[in-house]
């Protein structure tokens, strides 16, 4: 991503946050006053950090939004509705640090067997996607940096999702795949 579109996606999703945190209401950027790449239909997650440590991550895996709507509800989102978390409070905002993701199109990853889907999955730069019926989680490409073993990687999934690590190992496959890449920039230190 060029550092000119990271930094305005950056500066809306900073502003969703602070207008939906101070001022109780939510943005919407000027998609006419934004470059055709922002204006565009795309998915993206916005994770807050707090002293370095994840304080919410919420995001959408297809494009359904031009992409600075999109980066703006997800701001929200992250802060308000990650179920892993409490709400982020006002009082937080000073010490929030922002990343922006953007991701490419899903492709489905078709395979065999376990051993099969831990070979085909490219530590580092893919972002997986599983889905078992009505249960699915996401984890992106970054995450990789701390669970950089595909067993692992893909035992975080099962266990995000709630879905049984022995379906990994069904035969046919019940676990459907969908990798994607993705672009992330964040914020210098924030106070």
């Amino acid at each position: 991503m060029e550092e000119e579109t990271g930094k305005l996606l950056l500066a809306i999703a900073r502003r969703s946050l602070n207008t939906y945190l101070v001022e109780q209401r939510q943005y919407e950027p000027d998609l006419k006053a934004l470059p055709d790449a922002l204006r565009r239909p795309g998915a993206s997650f916005v994770t807050l950090y707090a002293c370095d440590r994840l304080r919410g991550c919420v995001g959408s895996v297809e494009p359904y939004l031009p992409l600075a709507l999109d980066v703006a509800q997800n701001a929200i989102a992250a802060a308000a509705r990650d179920p892993r978390f409490r709400p982020v409070t006002c009082d937080e905002l000073p010490m929030l640090h922002l990343s922006v993701t953007v991701l490419t199109p899903l492709q489905p990853l078709v395979y065999e067997n376990e051993s099969d889907l831990r070979h085909k999955l490219r530590p580092g730069i893919d972002g997986v996607l599983i889905t078992w019926y009505s249960r699915r989680s996401v984890l992106l490409p970054q995450v990789w940096e701390r669970l950089p073993d595909p067993e692992t990687f893909l035992l975080a999934l099962t266990e995000k999702a709630g879905i049984p690590c022995a379906e990994l190992a069904a035969q046919p496959p019940t676990i459907n795949v969908f990798t994607f890449a993705a672009e992330s920039c964040e914020e210098d230190e924030y106070a």
